[in-house]
Parts: C-alpha cells; sequence; structure tokens
C-alpha cells in the first residue's frame, strides 16, 4: 500500500514539473498560477499545496534535481579522461535533456540555476587545470571560463544543436583553454 501511495507522489510531482516547464517556455516562473499549474499537469491543487507552497518552490525542487542528476552522471565519467570526452559527455547529456535545459539554460532567466550550473560542473574540471596563480586571479578566470561556456551553450540550445556535441565541445574546450594559455603566457614571470 504505502509503494503504490509512494508512486502516486512521485507521478504527481513529476506532471508538476512537466506543466512548469511546458507554461516556463511562455512566461516566467513569477507570473505562472497555482491554478494554471495544476490545470495544466491534470491534478487539483490540494495535492498540488501537499508538497509545494507556490510555483517557486516547485521550480526550486526541479533545479536541485537536475543539479543532483547532472552531478550523478557525470561521476560516471571516469575522472581519468582528458577534458574533451568529459565535455562531450556533458553536452549530450544536456541533449538528451532538451526539454529541461531549454527552459532552465534559457538566457535571461533564472540567472542563479545557470552559475551554479556550470560551477557546479566545471568542478569536475578544476583539478585538470592547474592555473599556478592566486586564488583571487583564479576565480576571475574560472568566472570568465564559467559564464563563456554557458554563453555558447545556451546559443546551441537556441540554434537547436544544429553542431554536433562533439564539435561544441572541442569549440569550448579551445575557447576555454585558450584564455587560460594566454593568462599563463603572459604571467610567467609574475606569478609563482
Amino acid at each position: 500500500m504505502a509503494e503504490k501511495s509512494n508512486q502516486r507522489v512521485k507521478l504527481s510531482k513529476m506532471l508538476l514539473k512537466n506543466s512548469l516547464i511546458e507554461i516556463m517556455h511562455e512566461k516566467p516562473v513569477e507570473k505562472i498560477t497555482v491554478k494554471e499549474l495544476c490545470e495544466n499537469a491534470g491534478i487539483n491543487r490540494s495535492t498540488f499545496y501537499l508538497y509545494y507552497t507556490d510555483p517557486v518552490s516547485l521550480l526550486v525542487e526541479l533545479e536541485n534535481e537536475v543539479l543532483d542528476n547532472a552531478k550523478e552522471f557525470l561521476g560516471k565519467v571516469d575522472s581519468n579522461q582528458d577534458t574533451l570526452p568529459y565535455l562531450i559527455t556533458f553536452l549530450d547529456y544536456i541533449k538528451d535533456n532538451s526539454m529541461i535545459f531549454n527552459t532552465l539554460l534559457r538566457p535571461q532567466e533564472n540567472l542563479s540555476f545557470q552559475t551554479k550550473f556550470m560551477k557546479d560542473i566545471l568542478a569536475h574540471l578544476n583539478a585538470a587545470v592547474m592555473l599556478n596563480c592566486p586564488p583571487d586571479i583564479s576565480e576571475y578566470i574560472y568566472n570568465f571560463v564559467i559564464m563563456g561556456s554557458l554563453s555558447v551553450i545556451q546559443h546551441w540550445i537556441q540554434c537547436e544543436y544544429n553542431i554536433k556535441s562533439k564539435e561544441m565541445a572541442s569549440l569550448i574546450y579551445q575557447l576555454s583553454n585558450t584564455a587560460i594559455m594566454n593568462y599563463r603566457n603572459t604571467n610567467k614571470g609574475s606569478v609563482k
């Protein structure tokens, strides 16, 4: 009996999250009402309020799930791999989950999630990139790489994945690596 109840909870939450993603293609979460969310999901409002206080709390849960799933997915990638295969795997993950990422990584919306998402993902690459510079400087370089990569990925999504994941990973890798190498070469004498 408890298993059946648990399945109902999962189904209700899944329907609400799918409904949220659909509606967020049309308008920001702040303008979405519980009523329209529930009507779109085919669920009554009392069920919604069993789990969430408002559409924003539903979005927060969805974002956390996406972050956890991405970390779990990327945790399965061999950490001894080069950066390029890692990026290809990451971009394939985005493409395979395009409905969610088309919404959550849309430019000018949900910037705190986007930044956290990219930082979490690129944290896996942090160990592979040895900058040999003071931590306060390396933060700027990593932020440049993170936000630049995010912008490129957003454009790729807007262009409906018109470039293969392998080519996109190569582009991101080359742009990021060029920025890091230029910094290293410019500051060889001043960095200890």
